[in-house]
This record gives C-alpha cells, structure tokens and sequence, in this order.
C-alpha cells in the first residue's frame, strides 16, 4: 500500500501500489492513480533540485482535473464539479444539473436553467425566467433572472423585471428596468 493525495481535496489516501484508478474516500470521486504519482513524482524532483527555492510551487493543474462549486437548485448542497463537465448529478437529491453555457444571438421565450454562463449578444433577446451560474448581457432581457454569480449588464443592454444575484455591475449606458435583490448569501433567494 501507497500513499497518494486525492487531486480534487488534497486528502491522503491508502492504496494498492500498483492501481489504476482510486476512488476518494472523503469527496467520493475517482481519479487516476498513476497520474497523481507521476506529477508527486515530478514536484519532489523540483524540490531535489533545488532545496534552497521557496518559489517552488506544485504544478499547475490542467483543464482534467479542474473543477468548480455550484449550488444544486433543488436541496441548495454545494458541491465540486470538474470546469469541463456540462452537466452532472446532484450527491444528495440526484436531480440533474446542468452546466452548459448558452450564448442567445436572437429572440428566445421560455425558462432556462444552467449552472454554466448565460450571455446574450447585442442583437440576442430572452423573454421568461432564468437561473443561471453567471449573465453576460448585452441585449435585452425581460422576466425573472436568479443568478449564483455575477451579472453584468453592459452599456447599451435593455433589463426589465426582477434580478437576483450576489454581485451585479452595472456599466454606464445599460438601462435597468425593475428590482433587484443582492445579497451575499445565494442560498436565502427564494425561487
């Protein structure tokens, strides 16, 4: 038996020195054994080589193992997702969730729901209600906008309803019709 940090939580784990792949026993994810070998391998090498350096930093991470905390919209659990996926299950309630990012260049009416960025282009318009991880807007939004992240509404871009996000910015030029709830915390937003 081996020991080996988890990639996603950093944690240590105790496993067969010569396995695949391991499943984390504090995040629950699967990673791969000898990738994770491989880069402590390649870290304690640079230290060897210089022990002197304090500039010496773990390897950047690559876009495999990168990740991000979203809110699941049912139960609100935070929880870990890799920056590449486009959707994913949530760990407690299992509801789907989707991570995609949608860019609208012209006229849509209906609801839509992403963990991912929502960006309406100068020429796009959304009618109806949207949650969504971050909005980029350009054009014309009307309806209800519930954000986890940032909104941004740039100069010449038309809002008319309600707003509710954590960070809003609002640049000079954009005409912002309706109320709006900022609030730190995005888990107190009623749906």
């Amino acid at each position: 038996m081996i020991e080996v940090n988890c990639p996603y939580c950093d944690i240590p784990q105790m496993v067969a020195q010569h396995s695949v792949s391991a499943f984390c026993k504090n995040c629950k994810r699967i990673f791969n054994v000898k990738k994770v070998i491989e880069s402590q391998i390649e870290y304690q090498d640079e230290i060897d080589l210089n022990p002197k350096s304090y500039a010496v930093q773990k390897p950047e991470r690559n876009y495999s193992t990168d990740s991000k905390i979203i809110i699941c919209s049912s139960c609100k659990t935070k929880q870990d997702v890799p920056t590449v996926a486009i959707s994913t299950f949530c760990k407690k309630c299992g509801q789907r969730i989707n991570l995609q990012d949608y860019k609208k260049n012209d006229f849509f009416r209906g609801d839509i729901e992403t963990k991912g960025v929502l960006y309406i282009t100068a020429s796009g318009q959304v009618n109806g209600n949207v949650c969504v991880g971050e909005a980029i807007i350009d054009g014309k939004f009307k309806g209800k906008l519930v954000s986890d992240g940032l909104v941004k509404l740039q100069p010449g871009s038309f809002f008319s309803g309600e707003l509710y996000a954590p960070k809003l910015e609002v640049s000079e030029g954009a005409t912002f019709i309706g109320s709006s709830v900022v609030k730190l915390d995005s888990d107190v937003i009623v749906e």
